[in-house]
């Protein structure tokens, strides 16, 4: 085999698993949410008003439900001054090019939209800015502060809501209303066809920005008339049945889109949370996921009952309570419950902790965000905690119930002022109770600078990354090596304006890195080291990305439709790692980070998170399609799929349970990144695999395994398994493993 096909193998495994990293980074399960999770007001109205929105993950009893009543805080008058800018704009009908008058545009702020925060009743919510008309001549111009994130929205009669995301004082913002596309469905339960009322329905663009946030109705029915229309993914959270696959659509301007679903019932979960003496615990947490989809209340005896878990995606259940810490249990997703479970959570005390802000002038500082935050694998699950407060009057915080097994950070955050981060103290876990003393926050440092192409083009609404912290986030554990898994206290991401410039306001001082990288092409990428000195401004920085030339083109179903969500991957010989994309609107996609070096590359799919939310589709890869930089052309069209089984057996001819299984296109080499799918054989030795019609495939048994620079299988017995030259329909092969 030539080394051009090694990489091109070696390749498709960075696909495949650039395909589960963004499933993961689109499912419920992941670390932190994916929404910009504005909550909008029930647009348009059915014969039966919406329920208003209660959760922050829209289940009744979940963490907005539960969000800190917050005291009048006298604070002391503030050394941070928020200076004030324009904010210029104009609307305009997107089909006549003409200014719109009397659009309404709402500005708001969101103190944490830059971070991954888990606190999701704190990451959701926003302030008003301002609120203004558009004149005759569509225009608006209105004082914001300068260097914050702000967020746009503009709605009129007739025309599709239009939201911006990041935008800046000083900037001029163009948006275009286009005729509304509209959105209905109902929801019904699969056993009965009996209504689902309450379920929260969400969507949001292919931008990542949500767009509507509703609940169905008495009938289980749901309406939005004011939508954008492109691709536009839905998620719906029903309160006692298993939640369906996220659902990836095409809306079209003036139209109507219908989305009629049959929900399974899912399980029942029951049982008791009790404390390490055995007693009960009442008024414990119980739902699906970190975000307590479905969550329910334990009872005066630590009992409970969550109805619908299951569904696509959903694995784990987690477990909290005031003054305890957490926990969470994960279901193999071979191994999901088919009916009433019982499960059994036992609690450890949780610590507490407390501490003093001030500020330069040893004045207390009321109103700070103060979090304990922490994230760690133990037993390879992730464990997440977020617990928070806001200082009082005299500038002290408590943190109550964070979780005693993990270790934390502080966060600590107020407009205006540097956002600071600080390890615990080493031996956090030998204490129940601890004291973290006086913390200072000086005004902050602004950080800006403008995003270019190679040419020197501005690059406009693309993300930029801060990533950093402030310089003595050791002060607590001077002479112990700093906490790992910091993601989301030290990484703050942003967008760049209309020309190209980023800002990062509240800055402190200490080493901080801005990047921005090829969407889909990590390899691809730019960065800047900055020293953020303790006042002052940072500005003129200058990133410059390659952003190459673009191969573009559709992903068409087998019967000619578009198909909106499917993985695309750029396989090149010259390429340590494949650009990448997933198809939206109209099937297309646009790989970036492709240059004329590139040469001959092909163009492959990868269908897991496709097929994860069309469950009745399960289509296949399409063929790999040749490219070059600059192609505008390419059809990839996915095939029917086909189901090859078998059954593994020893060498007297009994099944073997266990055992991996791979199918390789016929002819190559068996290497990691090479195969098309792998299975493992059940109790009975048998085996499917899911193909596509035409394959021709070798199939292997054994495990691919990467040991230093060799790249290879680990047998089974002293000869390898291997069945040559099988037509993927194929049913009842028989491997027969040697002694």
């Amino acid at each position: 085999m030539g080394s051009r096909t090694l990489v091109l193998l070696a390749l498709l495994a960075f696909g495949l698993l650039g395909s589960l990293w963004w499933f993961f980074s689109e499912s419920s399960v992941g670390p932190a949410p994916i929404l910009d999770a504005a909550q909008l007001d029930p647009a348009g109205s059915l014969a039966s008003p919406l329920d208003p929105i209660h959760g922050a993950d829209g289940s009744s009893g979940s963490e907005a439900d539960k969000i800190e009543a917050r005291r009048d805080i006298t604070q002391a008058p503030s050394e941070a001054v928020v200076q004030e800018s324009l904010l210029r704009g104009w609307v305009i009908s997107d089909a006549l090019e003409t200014p719109l008058a009397g659009a309404d545009v709402t500005i708001s702020y969101r103190l944490h939209g830059e971070y991954s925060n888990l606190d999701l009743s704190h990451s959701r919510s926003s302030r008003p800015v301002a609120k203004v008309a558009t004149d005759s001549a569509g225009r608006f111009e209105v004082a914001v502060p300068e260097a914050i994130p702000l967020d746009v929205e503009v709605s009129k009669r007739a025309y599709a809501r239009a939201r911006r995301n990041h935008v800046f004082a000083g900037d001029e913002v163009l948006l275009r209303l286009a005729p509304a596309a509209i959105l209905e469905g109902s929801l019904k339960r699969s056993a009965d066809g009996s209504a689902i009322e309450g379920a929260l329905v969400r969507g949001w663009n292919s931008n990542r920005v949500e767009q509507f946030l509703v609940r169905t109705n008495p009938g289980g029915m749901f309406l939005i008339d004011d939508l954008q229309a492109g691709a536009l993914t839905v998620a719906i959270a029903p309160k006692a049945v298993a939640s369906p696959p996220w659902k990836k659509i095409e809306l079209r301007a003036g139209e109507r889109t219908r989305l009629d679903l049959l929900l399974d019932t899912g399980v029942k979960v029951h049982g008791t949370v009790s404390d390490t003496r055995g007693r009960p615990i009442p008024g414990a947490e119980i739902g699906e996921g970190w975000t307590f989809r479905k969550s329910v209340i334990t009872d005066a005896l630590g009992s409970y009952e969550l109805f619908g878990f299951g569904g696509p995606g959903v694995y784990d259940i987690h477990v909290r309570a005031p003054g305890f810490g957490s926990d969470q249990h994960e279901y193999p997703s071979d191994a999901m419950p088919s009916e009433d479970t019982r499960l059994d959570f036992v609690l450890a005390p949780a610590r507490s902790a407390t501490g003093r802000v001030l500020d330069s002038k040893q004045a207390p500082l009321g109103g700070v965000y103060a979090a304990g935050v922490a994230s760690q694998f133990i037993d390879d699950t992730q464990h997440t905690d977020w617990e928070s407060s806001l200082t009082g009057a005299d500038g002290r915080f408590f943190l109550m119930s964070l979780d005693a097994k993990l270790g934390h950070q502080l966060f600590l955050r107020k407009e205006g002022f540097g956002t600071r981060v600080y390890d615990f103290p080493a031996d956090e876990s030998r204490h129940d109770q601890i004291d973290l003393g006086d913390f200072v926050l000086l005004p902050g440092v602004q950080v800006a600078g403008t995003l270019r192409t190679l040419r020197g083009t501005p690059i406009p609404d693309y993300t930029v990354k801060l990533r950093g912290a402030n310089g003595d986030i050791n002060r607590l554990r001077p002479d112990t090596e700093a906490t790992n898994a910091t993601w989301y206290t030290t990484v703050r991401e942003s967008r760049t304006d209309s020309q190209g410039r980023f800002q990062f306001a509240d800055v402190a001082a200490g080493e901080f890195e801005v990047t921005a990288a090829v969407r889909g092409n990590r390899d691809s990428a730019a960065s800047v080291a900055v020293q953020v000195p303790g006042s002052g401004r940072v500005e003129d920085l200058e990133l410059i990305l390659d952003l190459g030339t673009p191969i573009s083109g559709v992903v068409l179903k087998p019967d000619g439709s578009p198909a909106l969500g499917v993985f695309v991957q750029v396989v090149a010989e010259n390429q340590e790692a494949g650009a990448n994309a997933v198809s939206g609107a109209g099937g297309r996609f646009e790989l970036l980070g492709i240059s004329e070096e590139t040469g001959d590359c092909q163009l492959v799919t990868t269908l897991s998170s496709y097929n994860w939310g069309n469950p009745n589709a399960r289509l296949a890869p399409s063929l790999p399609v040749a490219a070059r930089a600059g192609d505008s052309d390419r059809i990839l069209t996915l095939r029917e799929p086909a189901v090859l089984t078998g059954k593994v057996v020893d060498a007297a001819g009994q099944p073997v349970a266990g055992i991996l299984v791979t199918a390789f296109r016929s002819g190559i080499t068996p290497v990691p990144g090479a195969e098309l799918a792998t299975t493992r054989t059940d109790d009975s030795g048998e085996f499917s695999i899911d193909l596509a019609k035409g394959d021709v495939v070798d199939l292997e048994t054994g495990t691919l395994q990467h040991d230093g620079e060799s790249i290879g299988f680990a047998r089974i017995g002293d000869v390898p398994l291997r069945l040559e030259s099988i037509a993927s329909n194929t049913n009842g092969v028989v491997l027969q493993l040697l002694d």
